[in-house]
């Protein structure tokens, strides 16, 4: 039994398990100056640790299609999450995420850290699967990469 427990804490799923709920972050989607790459989008982001002062990072979406309409969804919510024993630190979030190849198609995908991915963004709230008249995907379910660098930090 014990060998069958410890066999089980290998696989990658335990993995995602163990992670615990460190903070929110906050993005807003701000208007690109660059007509030239409409997939790309900069934001400005505001992480709420649940026992530190807030971080401010600015950063950039890469999403999957220019968005038909801008002004829809401009602000995203994830749950930042990090192994229980992940030291909590300024700056924790400057790295760059991608979209978890394993998602479901028609939500929102978990954005996994490159250097360092035990930290993971999950979607606050996942949205229902799109129907086929509703092609318009919210801002969260287009995007594909993040990019997110410290701007401050309050205190």
């Amino acid at each position: 039994m014990a060998l069958a427990a410890l066999a089980s804490s290998s696989l990658p799923g335990a993995a995602q398990e163990a992670r615990r709920d460190i903070g929110i972050l906050t993005c807003a989607l701000v208007d690109s100056q660059d007509a030239a790459q409409p997939q790309m989008q900069d934001m400005l982001c505001a992480f709420r640790p649940g026992n530190r002062p807030e971080e401010t990072y600015l950063g950039t979406a890469h999403l999957l299609a220019a968005d038909p309409q801008p002004s829809r969804m401009r602000v995203m919510i994830w749950i930042v999450k990090a192994p229980p024993d992940a030291p909590e630190s300024a700056g924790l979030l400057q790295q760059t995420y991608a979209a978890d190849p394993n998602a479901l198609a028609g939500r929102a995908p978990m954005l996994l850290g490159d250097t360092n991915p035990s930290i993971v963004l999950q979607p606050l709230a996942d949205s229902p699967p799109l129907s086929g008249a509703d092609k318009r995907r919210p801002a969260a379910e287009r995007i594909v990469v993040v990019a997110l660098r410290l701007k401050s930090t309050a205190g």
